[in-house]
């Protein structure tokens, strides 16, 4: 539906909740990922955080498991077209819930995207290859 990928991540700080926003992110191997995830942590921190930090998403990431949530259903954030919303891990398995909005995606579409997702994660190798 776009032509860049730009990932919307809720972050936690001092009692509040801020979703930032990872460009191109397509383009990132995991390690940039995590730079530019620690560069957020550090602006939050530093209230230097701006308006253009945190607009501009397509897809969000929710993550509740960190706080033993089984499962949750999470809202979409601004104008992304879906989200995902991450639980607890339990019994070697993690829950993993999609909230998509589907006046911009169509819901077959949408399903073979998750089954893509779902078929990644049992990948080991991909992470590997993608570090």
């Amino acid at each position: 539906m776009y032509d860049y990928s730009s990932i919307s991540l809720a972050i936690s700080y001092q009692e509040k909740l801020y979703m930032v926003v990872s460009r191109g992110i397509e383009q990132m191997s995991f390690v940039q990922i995590q730079a530019c995830m620690d560069d957020y942590k550090h602006k939050i921190s530093t209230n230097q955080l701006t308006t253009n930090d945190i607009k501009g998403s397509t897809f969000g990431i929710s993550n509740l498991g960190m706080y033993g949530i089984d499962r949750f259903d999470a809202m979409i954030y601004d104008d992304d077209c879906a989200i995902v919303a991450i639980g607890a891990i339990e019994n070697g398995q993690i829950s993993i819930t999609f909230t998509i909005d589907h006046r911009i995606i169509n819901g077959v579409d949408a399903a073979k995207f998750v089954q893509t997702i779902k078929i990644l994660a049992k990948d080991t190798q991909f992470f590997q290859r993608n570090m």
